[in-house]
């Protein structure tokens, strides 16, 4: 009994990546290449050659299978990669479900984002209804203790399964492609206070040069709320692609939200533009590492309350995106940051206990990662 608990207790440890620094789990899954062949498609073929779910009809639609997770989660944020041109629109819908106590039993669908047109529910509705879609469509944005939260799912049901549908309305012509889905699930719920990371040996001068962007150099009607925008282009930008930030910022745009910085937009805007990406939980420096090493740069979504940050005691904001370019001699994070107008004073550091403060523990660890098509999308 005593070996079967070990080994049981192992394998979850793997699979579900538990940190010994950290009270809870998490679990990063990416449907991609050849395991799209696994969706349920409608009006859509999948290319062998691109690995590629192609969208051929008018009306189609996309369903993911059931993901079983290790755990219930709290947090879950998902992102996807999906050409699609600007006549064309998706939605996309996801649900929950319990295997142990509710077998085979899942949630409404709820609306988990648009691209390019705002879905009429009323009308998607009875396009439901006569696509044999299993499932109910009653409340778009809330099941029970479960909802949307702009970009990202909370959760306090104990639910451990998640399935999404994108829904296609496709123009005569158009070319549209689905290349891949993501979930960073977590029973982490919100910000709340987790213990910190063991110092590691993160190299000396370990350090991205990228061409510096500023919010400020931007329409002043904008200008504050485009860091995620300007983050993403920066990081576009590195890698050869010259965008302006005020075009990726029209992309970008969400018009039901009515804001620049939800977090699958960024990569899916970028994705527009030959990228592939996908949002994560970043749990330690480590997984940073892993980028910079690789010449990655990393997009990290902090928050910072008063007194977090020793040099500027009163700065605080819910809610900031910025780009990790690497690290220093001192282990110290190196970061380009759009909220400042110049270069010399937008490339800064963070000592590295309040940077691990203000993304890992306030912010959760969110962050982008974004790499031209072409390259693995894996850092």
């Amino acid at each position: 009994m005593l070996k079967k608990i070990i080994i049981v207790s192992i394998l979850l440890f793997i699979f579900c990546n538990v940190s010994y620094a950290v009270d809870y789990s998490d679990i990063f899954v990416l449907y991609n290449q050849k395991n799209l062949k696994q969706f349920t498609c409608k009006g859509c073929s999948f290319n062998e050659k691109n690995n590629k779910i192609e969208i051929l009809d008018k009306n189609s639609y996309i369903l993911s299978p059931v993901i079983n997770l290790p755990f219930y989660f709290g947090e879950a944020v998902p992102s996807w990669n999906i050409k699609c041109p600007e006549k064309s629109s998706f939605s996309v819908f996801v649900r929950f479900g319990n295997d142990i106590k509710n077998k085979n039993i899942l949630s409404p669908w709820l609306l988990m984002g648009e691209w390019n047109e705002k879905c009429d529910y009323s009308k998607l509705k009875s396009y439901i209804s006569n696509s044999k879609i299993e499932g109910k469509f009653d409340n778009p944005f809330k099941y029970l203790e479960t909802k949307i939260e702009t970009d990202y799912i909370l959760s306090s049901n104990n639910f451990n399964q998640i399935q999404f549908c994108f829904i296609f309305n496709i123009s005569p012509n158009d070319d549209v492609e689905f290349s891949s889905l993501s979930i960073s699930a977590s029973t982490h719920r919100g910000d709340k206070k987790l213990n910190l990371y063991e110092k590691t040996n993160l190299g000396k001068n370990s350090y991205i040069a990228v061409p510096f962007r500023s919010q400020g150099w931007e329409d002043k009607k904008i200008s504050s709320e485009i860091c995620s925008v300007v983050s993403t282009a920066t990081v576009m930008d590195y890698y050869g692609v010259d965008i302006k930030t005020a075009e990726l910022a029209k992309v970008a745009y969400d018009t039901r939200y009515k804001m620049y910085g939800m977090w699958w937009r960024a990569v899916q805007s970028a994705h527009q533009y030959g990228f592939d990406g996908y949002v994560r939980h970043f749990r330690s420096f480590e997984d940073v590492k892993e980028c910079i090493d690789k010449k990655n740069p990393v997009i990290a979504c902090i928050c910072v309350n008063k007194n977090d940050i020793a040099e500027d005691p009163q700065y605080e904001t819910d809610g900031h995106v910025i780009v990790i370019l690497g690290f220093d001699e001192n282990g110290d994070i190196l970061c380009a940051d759009g909220g400042f107008r110049k270069e010399e004073d937008g490339i800064l550091s963070y000592k590295r206990e309040e940077f691990e403060k203000i993304w890992f523990v306030n912010g959760g660890g969110i962050g982008y990662f974004i790499t031209p098509s072409k390259k693995e999308i894996f850092p």
